[in-house]
């Protein structure tokens, strides 16, 4: 008779019953209840890191122009655009889920569309580089 652990463990009706009962209560009640924990703080931080990278964005451009920048979502039919009175800038931008690259990669996509339209209010072709080249890496520092 091998009375070892293992085997014990493995083919003994009472530990596998209680094992069964184990997985089943961990599979129906702990682990969805988890999963969903994690998923609504998964979901808080990106809401939380979209809202503060909006705001960086926002006053990237804000020290670029000297004035107050409104960043609005355009939607998928309008066109993007930059609209300057004399006390505030409004942009509209894309939404950066109609973008159409990687997940990951569309905040930052919006972004930089963003600063290369500001850059366009430059005269020539060169200031409108270096513009974009120095918003470019503003926003960098801190991304």
């Amino acid at each position: 008779m091998n009375i070892d652990r293992d085997s014990f463990n493995r083919f003994h009706p009472a530990f596998r019953m209680l094992q069964d009962n184990v997985h089943q209560i961990l599979q129906d009640e702990i682990f969805p209840k988890v999963y969903e924990q994690i998923d609504k703080r998964s979901k808080e931080k990106a809401k939380r890191v979209t809202k503060e990278r909006t705001k960086y964005v926002k006053d990237v451009l804000e020290q670029e122009l000297g004035k107050k920048v409104e960043l609005k979502k355009a939607s998928s039919d309008e066109s993007v655009n930059l609209k300057i009175t004399s006390n505030k800038a409004v942009f509209r931008g894309i939404e950066p889920s109609l973008l159409k690259t990687k997940k990951a990669y569309r905040e930052l996509a919006s972004a930089i569309l963003t600063i290369y339209e500001t850059s366009q209010l430059e005269r020539t072709s060169e200031s409108r580089r270096d513009k974009f080249q120095k918003l470019l890496l503003e926003l960098f520092s801190n991304w």
